[in-house]
């Protein structure tokens, strides 16, 4: 924490397997914690993975994220949260309908999340 209300985190990852060949990949995430008022957080993060193999997600690709986490803490053990997430990729992955209904892909996926957090604690 940079302060009581702010703080960034970054983290790199780098994955290797040897058992089928010389695979591997690597990424990178970028994240940040804001306080803005005493019921209200904010936390954006944005990722990056480079699967030049298809290690990991089948699909030679860089794959990207950004998301923004709003938290509205109610009070020590209920919280509300919101989410917005948008995933980007050079490779058409994600799976859609096109106007007649048909399966079809695209390289890119937005989503809304809402959540209700109980904490059981003494």
């Amino acid at each position: 924490d940079i302060t009581k209300k702010f703080a960034i985190m970054g983290n790199y990852d780098y994955l290797k397997d040897n058992s089928f060949g010389d695979a591997h990949l690597n990424g990178i995430a970028l994240y940040a914690k804001i306080v803005a008022a005493p019921k209200f957080i904010i936390s954006p993060r944005w990722e990056l993975l480079q699967d030049e193999q298809g290690f990991a997600t089948g699909t030679n690709q860089k794959l990207k994220e950004f998301t923004v986490t709003t938290q509205f803490p109610l009070d020590d053990e209920f919280s509300l949260y919101g989410e917005y997430r948008h995933d980007y990729s050079d490779a058409k992955i994600f799976r859609t309908t096109n106007s007649n209904g048909l399966p079809n892909f695209d390289s890119k996926q937005d989503t809304l999340t809402v959540g209700v957090v109980f904490k059981f604690t003494k």
